[in-house]
This record gives C-alpha cells, structure tokens and sequence, in this order.
C-alpha cells in the first residue's frame, strides 16, 4: 500500500537523506586517505632532513654563476701555472730547431683542448741566425811563434747544477757574420761614440782592423756593431761586466746556484739587427707569394761579433797585459817576448727555416669585427724559465679559463686573439710578420694588443709600459687584483706604494709611456698604431740598477732560477694571469671601451713642453718656431675634452648601438693618427730606442725619440732645414688627431 505524500520534496525526502549518508562516508574515507599522505609526507620530509643533517652538517650551498672577472681571480691554478712553466723551460727553445716546433704544437694543442672557437698555427719561412752545435764559436790568444793557443775561451757556460746541461746551448750573436779574424785588442769600455772618441785622443795609430772589446750596458748590441763598423774594427767581443750586471754593492754576495746574481762564467745572448722582422722581406710579410730581396743587399752586420764570459774577458787581458782589465786601452802582448795575436772564430749558420705562430680566437657574440689582441713569444735562447716561458705558462692559463668560460656561456662581446709568437728573440720576427700580413685588417679592427716577454724579472713591484689611452683601464684592472704583497690590499695599491723611480711624485702608479722596441709589442704600436701595453713584475732599482735581472739571456735561465729565487710561489705569475685576464675582460666586454682620450692629450702636452724645453736656444737663433705645434697641441686637448663631454653628457649611449660604434671608433682609432712620423735623422717610426737629453725622462714622455733626435742633431744648415720640417710634420700629426675625435673634422664643425 502506497504511502502518501504532501509534497513533491516530502517524496523525495528518504531518497535525499540516503543519498546524504552516502556521500558523507565517502567524504570521511578520502580525508583519511589524504591525512594520511601528509602525515607519511612529513615523516618523510623530516627522515631525510635529518639524515641530510647527519650525514653533510656544513655542506656548502651550490656556488652561484660567478661573473668573469671573478671567476678569473678564483680560478688561477698554481698548479697548471707551475706544470707549463716546468714544460715549457725543459729544453732551449731556440727558433727554428725541432724544441722550438714542439713547443709551437705543445701550445696549440694545449689551446684547442681549452675550448676555443679556432686555434691555428701560423707558419712563415725566415731567414735566420743559428749557432753551428759542431763547431762552436770562440776567442783564442795564439803564440805567432809557435802558431799554438795560450788561451781559449769556454765554449760553453759552465755547469753549476748537475741538472744544467749548458752543452746544449752555443753562445752566440744572432746575425753576426762567420768567419775567422786575427788582430790586437783595444777595449773601448761600452763601445759608445764617446767611449771611443776619448780613447782616440791618446791614441798616435789607426784602428783599423782592430779586434774591439766591449762591455755590455749604455746602448745596445746593435750600436756597438755599428760603431765598431764605423770605427774600422775587425770584429767585436761583448761581455757583461758583473760590476754593471749584479750591481757593485752585489760583489761580494753569492752567485748562481745560491742566489739570482750572475757568476763569472754567463754569457748573453743578443740580436745585432737594427730592423726588426725577417730582413729578407722588410716591410712585407714572409708569405709564399712574398718577393725576396737579393742576399747581397741584406742589411746585416759586416763583422764577426761574439758574445763571453766575464771570466773569459778578464783572462784574455790578463794573457794579453799582465793586469786585470783596462778601463780603456789597446794590448797586444804580455811584454815577455812573445808576439801574441787574438783569434776570433764565428761559424753561425744563416739559413732559412719555418717558425711557426699560435693563434688562438673566441669569437665576440656583438662586435665580433672588434679584436682584443693578448700576446707574448714561446721562442727562447737558453731555457728561458724567466723569459720568455713565465708569461706563454700565464697566457696559456689565461687561453684556459677564457675557454671554460665560453663553455659555460660567457662569450665576450668582442673578439678575442690570443697570440703565442715565435722568433721575437732574434728579431722579433713572428709578431712583424704576422702584423705585416694583417695589417690592413688589424688597422680597421683591433681595439688593443696587451703583451708580455716575461713575468717576473723581480716581484718587487708592477712595471708597465703602455699607451696613455689604455691607463685608467690599467688602473681598473689592478684595482680589482688581490696583492701578492702583504700589507697591500690589491695590486693597484702595491703599484702605487713601490713606483721603483725616487723621482716620481704622483698618488697615481707609474706608467712609461715610452716603449722601446724590444718587445712584440712594437709593429703593433709603431707600425699600425694600436693602443698596446707590455706589464711584468720588477726588482728594487734603488737596491739593484741592473738593466735587467742579472741572468737574462745566458744558460742559467731556468726551472731552478724562476721557482728558487725570481718568483717564490708562483705569486707573481699567479697576480700577473689575474691581471692580464681581468685587463682583456673589461676591454672585450665594456660597451663604451674605457680608453680615455684626455690621457693622450695630456701626454702630447707633455711633449710639447719637453720639445720647447730642447729648442730653447734654437727657437730665436736659427728662426725655428714652434707656433703651429703649440697651436695643434692645443686643438687636441680642445677636441678630447669635447669628446669625453659628449660622451658623459649622453644618458642614452649604451642604449644606441650606431652612437656607441661612432665613440667607440673615434677611441679606438685615435693613436693610428700619430703613426709614420719622418723621425730624423735616419728614424723610421715614433717609438724607438734612444736616450734623451738629460733634462729630459725617457721614461715620462710620449714620442720621445723626436726629443733624441733634437738632443743629437749637430746645428749645420742642412739639419736646420730639416728639423723645420720635422716640426711641421709634428703639428700635422696632432691636428689630424683631433681632427678625428670630430664627426666630419673635414669642415672643422668644431
């Protein structure tokens, strides 16, 4: 029987009220199951935290991406600096022998394993100086009598460590001449023109054919061949005066083995070239399709120089006079009778022969057609620890921790060239080849060429050589340089405390803006006109006035010298790669390059006041004015302080890629201005050797070598004429320099 209902929801109340409980289990059961979780979750959680606690209490938290100049300063590696350095020094790298090839493919190898875009290795077949192994050279003092030697000079360095194995390596001069000369010896002190014309007054014969004995220092090798040439010398002996070499307050200290001074029995090796590059394609580069000049026109040294000990020296004088060595004289005979002649016998070997450059590229992700060049030579003449092969270690780690970085994203927004040259030691032959090959490219593309021979000839302070453009950007760089030093917080500090120059009185580290032409450094700043910088670590020169450290360039260079007394630690090597890194960093990665035009111009002012200071008793007498030079000087220093200006006074630089390449250009381009000047007398380039007057520093002053040539020239008409024209050449130069920091300088909108 049908139960009634009074509504539509009274009938439907029992199946509503079922379908209530039905769902309110179901609810309770998914709970359950969901409490549970969280509580099986929990416990979970809190096992593995506590075991994670337990078993890494003080686990580091995972490193963050570290930015490139940070990961540079981190990363160093002693160890790698130390195994390369041992690698490397092994053996003489002498180019054009087979260890001089092997290290080529030992550091290519070594950079295409770091993960570079390309390494490649670039060959040139060169003419150059070798040393005959079989017949080595030498000095004899022989008995006309008898025909027998008296004296024979040590055909090798001695060897004072059993692990030296000096008979591998032949002392010799790069380029000088074989051949066998007989004649009297005259000691002409250091074979300069003032050495030689003061021993001339109390001289009553001739000295021609004489056999010329030299002290190393004062001027170069290459102007003492040329002076004993000049003075009609048969041939020419150098020797390093330890006086000079060690310092006299050194005498009495120990030598090597036991200290970094030089014994009496090193010998220096040394290129008498006075043009760099290979001299049989002067001003070309030595490519397959070069054309050759004829041998006979090869601008060479014409007699025989030799390289000895300073204990080979003494003896020979001592045979020759009875006596220690003369400051000054000329000595034939020991005065007992027997007619004695010197002997010189060179057989080095000239000969054509493959060296090979190694080229390294990172390719910029913006600006890839802008290059940062970093570069130094893996040739040597000995063993080399010092130089060259403590700065290829550095520029090897440098390749290295470039190469992780682009592996772990970090590409440079400009390009980076790594260059390991051969052959700098006979005449800076590879970097001059390969400049000369590229150098309209380079012309249009490089940013900058930052160089070392060597790292640490000393680790007293910071020594650098560069271009007023690049300073602050040195400055930068040392700033961001933990010191090797204690008591100095960074590098820039260190640089600033020790300037090695009791003369220098800025808050600011000293940089020589004058260059020399030693260094692979020159055809890219001389020739095309690249902002470069050469840095190495230096010795107390208020302690130590050698001209460089004591064993420079003769056997004694080694693995032993560099760990035991040059560079403890491998401090130095370890402060010199986070220097040149976080240098090439800033310059490849920095929107706006930080080369600062206002540098230069107060470098060229400078000039101008050393100039003036050098004409003061011409500028009235012989009617030479320095009216157009002042006036150029002064446009420039107009121009950069615009330049910079404009450049502060756009917020949206960084932000207009067109605006930032048209600055950028102007910097970048700005020192090719003052490239090619017609030095004169007889100079070819803006920075070359040469001393100053004495009122002025070498050392302070930008294109120098014009104040050298002012400070030589005799004041005859014809000298007269030329220096007026030397002066207008300068006042050209600057202006156009200042013309370029305008944007059309053509119609001086300025």
């Amino acid at each position: 029987m049908m139960r009634g209902f009074d509504t539509i929801e009274s009938m439907n109340a029992d199946e509503v009220l079922v379908k209530r409980k039905r769902g309110t289990k179901r609810y309770m059961v998914a709970a359950a199951v969901i409490g549970g979780l969280f509580f099986i979750v929990g416990i979970m959680i809190g096992y593995f935290s506590h075991k994670a606690e337990a078993e890494g209490a003080g686990r580091q938290k995972p490193n963050k991406r570290l930015e490139p100049d940070e990961f540079i300063i981190e990363k160093v590696s002693k160890e790698f600096l130390d195994s390369k350095l041992r690698m490397f020094s092994s053996k003489p790298r002498l180019a054009g022998t087979k260890a001089g090839t092997e290290i080529a493919e030992t550091i290519k190898s070594l950079w295409s394993e770091s993960g570079l875009d390309e390494v490649h290795m670039k060959t040139y077949n060169v003419l150059l100086s070798l040393p005959n192994a079989s017949e080595p050279n030498m000095v004899e003092v022989i008995n006309k009598t008898t025909g027998e030697p008296v004296f024979t000079s040590q055909l090798y360095e001695a060897a004072l460590r059993p692990e030296d194995n000096t008979t591998l390596i032949v002392p010799f001069a790069a380029y000088s001449p074989a051949g066998i000369v007989e004649g009297n010896i005259v000691h002409v002190n250091y074979g300069t023109t003032e050495n030689i014309e003061s021993m001339l007054q109390n001289l009553t014969f001739d000295l021609t054919g004489t056999i010329f004995l030299a002290k190393y220092g004062q001027i170069s090798p290459k102007q003492k061949v040329q002076n004993a040439e000049l003075y009609g010398a048969s041939a020419l002996l150098l020797y390093p005066d330890l006086a000079d070499t060690n310092g006299r307050d050194n005498a009495n200290e120990k030598v090597y083995p036991d200290s970094w001074l030089m014994p009496d029995s090193g010998v220096r090796r040394e290129m008498l070239l006075d043009k760099y590059g290979d001299p049989d394609t002067p001003n070309y580069p030595s490519t397959e399709y070069a054309h050759y000049i004829n041998p006979e026109t090869r601008n060479l040294p014409k007699i025989p120089c030799q390289p000895i000990s300073y204990h080979d020296a003494v003896s020979l004088l001592e045979v020759l006079t009875g006596s220690a060595a003369p400051q000054y004289g000329v000595v034939s005979d020991n005065g007992n009778g027997s007619a004695l002649e010197v002997r010189v016998t060179v057989n080095n070997i000239l000969q054509r022969r493959p060296i090979h450059n190694v080229i390294g590229i990172i390719k910029g992700s913006i600006e890839p057609d802008r290059f940062i060049l970093l570069g130094g030579h893996h040739d040597s003449w000995t063993y080399g620890a010092v130089d060259p092969h403590s700065a290829s270690a550095v520029l090897s780690q440098i390749v290295h921790l470039f190469g992780q970085l682009l592996q772990s994203g970090h590409r440079p927004r400009r390009t980076l060239v790594f260059c390991s040259w051969d052959a700098k030691e006979p005449a800076i032959i590879g970097s001059t080849e390969w400049v000369e090959e590229n150098e309209k490219l380079l012309s249009e593309r490089a940013v900058a060429y930052l160089n070392a021979d060597l790292i640490a000839g000393g680790h007293f302070t910071l020594s650098v050589k560069a271009s007023p453009l690049l300073q602050d950007a040195l400055f930068t760089a040392a700033k961001r340089v933990p010191s090797h030093v204690e008591n100095y917080k960074t590098l820039y500090d260190l640089w600033a405390a020790r300037p090695n120059d009791e003369s220098w009185n800025s808050q600011e580290p000293k940089v020589s803006y004058a260059f020399g032409s030693d260094g692979d450094y020159v055809s890219f700043h001389e020739n095309v006109g690249i902002s470069s910088a050469d840095f190495s670590f230096t010795y107390e020169k208020k302690k130590f006035q050698g001209a460089n450290y004591p064993l420079h360039h003769t056997a004694y260079d080694t693995y032993y010298l560099y760990k035991q007394f040059q560079d403890p630690n491998l401090a130095c090597m370890e402060a010199g790669a986070r220097f040149w890194g976080i240098l090439a960093n800033n310059l490849a990665n920095a929107p706006l390059l930080p080369l600062r035009a206002s540098r230069l111009s107060s470098a060229v002012s400078a000039f101008l006041d050393a100039l003036t200071l050098e004409l003061q008793d011409m500028l009235d007498t012989d009617s030479i004015t320095l009216d157009a030079v002042i006036s150029a000087v002064r446009n420039f220093s107009d121009a950069t302080s615009k330049l910079e200006h404009d450049m502060n006074d756009s917020p949206e630089l960084t932000a207009n890629p067109l605006m930032l390449r048209r600055y950028n250009d102007k910097l970048m381009l700005l020192e090719r201005a003052f490239t090619h000047i017609n030095i004169l007398p007889g100079k070819e380039f803006v920075f070359r050797d040469g001393t100053p007057g004495q009122d002025v520093s070498p050392e302070d002053i930008y294109l120098y070598d014009i104040l050298n040539t002012v400070t030589d020239m005799t004041h005859g008409p014809e000298q007269i004429e030329q220096l007026k024209e030397q002066i207008s050449v300068i006042a050209l130069k600057v202006q156009s320099a200042a013309d370029s920091l305008y944007d059309i300088g053509l119609i001086k909108e300025k």
